[in-house]
């Protein structure tokens, strides 16, 4: 279980931490997959996990996102550029093993040791979920915002173009300057210096 963002740039995970800060998935044969440094489960050909490691050897979570560098095309066609890096989370979530020690204001989770491998999946923990869920989103917010200011832009582009066209059309249709910037609120001169010169059908003088 995870999150994704609306173009499939950012993909939220939760990774297990051992003792040597490698990290870890989900249970897999009765352990926990180990990732290698770019945070992908290491593979044989059979497609089974290289190396699985009990879950007594977990020692935390940290959020984490998978993402792709770079940007390429527009937002509609989604296409990123680069192998996917890993950003993780500010926070070390510490693994505690009794109910008494947790406390998710400072970071601290039960998954006793008596318990299954189970106990790790934080996932299935309403609580705790959304706690990391809030720091991934505050690591995607950036790269939304900058989308949103490129989207806008944009649409301000071609307004600006669907004006132009406008223009065009009514001085075509015989409308004078002075007609045209009374529509745009401005004055005959100021319209004819506006659109005059690139319209695609321009008039001699100004009328």
């Amino acid at each position: 279980m995870g999150w994704g963002d609306e173009l499939g740039r950012h993909e939220g995970h939760v990774l297990r931490v051992f003792a040597d800060g490698r990290f870890g998935g989900g249970v897999e044969r009765g352990g926990i997959p180990v990732y290698a440094a770019n945070g992908l489960t290491e593979t044989d050909d059979r497609g089974n996990s290289v190396q699985v490691r009990p879950a007594a050897a977990v020692i935390g979570w940290r959020v984490a996102c998978f993402h792709a560098p770079g940007y390429v095309g527009d937002d509609n066609l989604a296409v990123w550029s680069g192998q996917p890096q890993l950003w993780t989370g500010p926070t070390f979530w510490r693994r505690v093993y009794s109910p008494a020690e947790e406390d998710l204001g400072a970071g601290q989770i039960c998954a006793s040791l008596s318990g299954d491998a189970g106990d790790l999946c934080v996932e299935d923990r309403d609580d705790a979920f959304e706690l990391m869920h809030e720091e991934w989103r505050t690591h995607v917010v950036p790269d939304e915002h900058t989308r949103s200011i490129r989207r806008s832009l944009q649409a301000v582009t071609d307004a600006v173009h669907r004006v132009d066209l406008e223009v065009d059309a009514a001085r075509v249709a015989g409308l004078t300057w002075a007609d045209v910037g009374k529509a745009a609120g401005i004055t005959r001169q100021a319209a004819h210096d506006r659109w005059g010169p690139t319209s695609r059908h321009p008039a001699a003088g100004v009328r």
